[in-house]
């Protein structure tokens, strides 16, 4: 795909020439669209666009004679000319359908955690169904799922699903030619069945309890077990006394009768549970909405981190500088203006939001000032830190020379010593009145020493 796609997209001669075949066979003239490795939703458009357009391509490609063969037309060429080229990309945009759904869905703005842990579970039956006879897998769910051996023979189906057009495709291969094919689309199937297993959270107790806080699931009584279940867990949110309090809210709140429609956000459809009030104005249900807006708070995926980055790069073009404080407010505007369909004239102008505006230029001085101070203080500590560290390596400094003085004198008053009681030993007097004036001397100087030690030590405390 992606040589093809580089073929035709970096030479207007060639294409031109597969503008000319694309009239000849009667095809849209349409461009490639380019595969990024790392994102399958791209890989289902790129793939029919490639297969739509084969024919083109192969009549661009195979009647070239080039006298230099670059390594891109090379490998290009080879693959065209490969008879299994067209059935290996029906049987993969087959096989892309099986996870278009759950890559499209998890990248939306709205909470989706609670049906993270279902749609895991639907995602790996969907592969299995592919290879596997459907009494290997069928009464298992959640973690019991990871026990399915996929390498089994005993657990295959008879005839894998490739697809009727991949089918089509190989119809007129030889038998052998077929069960090769196939081998390997199995040999997909288990490894993408492996992969899963080892990477799906499946035996997560937390995400199989979150589909308590679906709207249809409200009124089950398993949706008791799994919100207590819950509220242990979060023990910061909800606190072990009120864990009885909260469970009669729930029970409570699953007798209410909240239409939803099939559409309906969750976080809209949890509002208006939250919104509901006592005859004094008391909120209904504090905290079923305590511990419910903590669980929507979980991300069901890293769509929300990477969207967030690219909107921020998209607050920072064209600027020359913004500080957090600025790149927050904005973002902080964008997200509330989504309330809206980013529809600046449907935002309600209360008095709060006038009060805000009026107060805006002010908070700011006072923000400026606390920035002020904080980096005042912030100097002024890194300023007696560096003080305190030169005395530091002063008095240090002041130390180690005073050990070393103490060990110079140490080894010579081990030195007279030794010069005394050898003299002594051969009635040499000389080395007798050395060893006694060494001795003294060295004394001397090791008194001197450990009296500096003292009072640097003194000072230091």
């Amino acid at each position: 795909l992606l040589d093809c796609y580089h073929y035709f997209k970096n030479s207007a001669v060639q294409s031109a020439c597969l503008k000319a075949q694309q009239n000849v066979f009667g095809l849209p003239e349409s461009v490639f669209i380019r595969h990024a490795s790392s994102r399958w939703l791209t890989l289902g458009p790129a793939l029919d666009r490639f297969i739509q357009q084969l024919p083109a391509v192969k009549a661009v490609v195979m009647s070239e004679q080039k006298t230099r063969l670059g390594t891109l037309y090379t490998r290009l060429r080879m693959s065209l000319s490969e008879k299994t080229l067209l059935p290996k990309a029906l049987f993969l945009r087959n096989s892309v359908d099986l996870f278009a759904g759950f890559l499209s869905l998890f990248p939306r703005r709205e909470p989706l955690v609670h049906i993270l842990f279902s749609e895991m579970e639907c995602l790996i039956k969907k592969v299995f169904s592919r290879f596997l006879r459907a009494e290997a897998y069928r009464d298992k769910s959640g973690a019991d799922l990871k026990s399915v051996d996929v390498q089994h023979s005993a657990n295959w189906r008879e005839s894998i699903e490739i697809g009727a057009d991949t089918e089509a495709a190989i119809a007129d291969w030889t038998p052998d030619e077929k069960r090769q094919f196939r081998i390997a689309a199995r040999s997909f199937y288990i490894k993408t069945a492996g992969y899963l297993l080892s990477r799906l959270p499946l035996e997560n107790v937390v995400l199989r309890n979150l589909i308590c806080i679906h709207p249809s699931h409200i009124k089950e009584e398993m949706s008791t077990v799994y919100l207590r279940s819950l509220a242990k867990e979060l023990p910061q949110v909800i606190a072990a006394h009120e864990v009885s309090a909260l469970m009669d809210e729930f029970n409570l709140c699953a007798t209410e009768d909240i239409s939803q429609t099939k559409s309906e956000r969750l976080d809209y459809f949890w509002q208006k549970i939250f919104d509901l009030k006592h005859e004094d104005g008391a909120r209904k249900y504090p905290l079923l909405m305590t511990l419910v807006k903590a669980l929507l708070c979980l991300s069901h995926g890293n769509a929300d981190l990477e969207r967030g980055f690219s909107e921020n790069r998209r607050v920072l073009r064209d600027r020359s500088s913004l500080s957090i404080h600025s790149v927050n407010g904005l973002r902080s505007v964008m997200a509330y203006s989504q309330r809206f369909n980013r529809n600046a004239a449907a935002i309600p102008m209360t008095q709060e939001l006038i009060r805000a505006v009026k107060g805006s230029r002010k908070r700011q001085l006072q923000r400026l000032e606390v920035d002020a101070a904080e980096e005042t203080r912030a100097k002024q500590a890194k300023e007696d830190c560096d003080v305190q560290d030169k005395d530091t390596q002063k008095r240090g400094q002041k130390e180690e020379k005073v050990q070393e003085e103490i060990r110079l004198a140490r080894n010579m008053v081990t030195n007279a010593e030794l010069l005394f009681t050898k003299g002594v030993k051969s009635k040499n007097f000389a080395d007798v009145e050395s060893g006694q004036a060494l001795l003294k001397n060295g004394q001397e100087k090791l008194t001197a020493a450990l009296s500096k030690l003292e009072s640097s030590t003194k000072e230091k405390k």
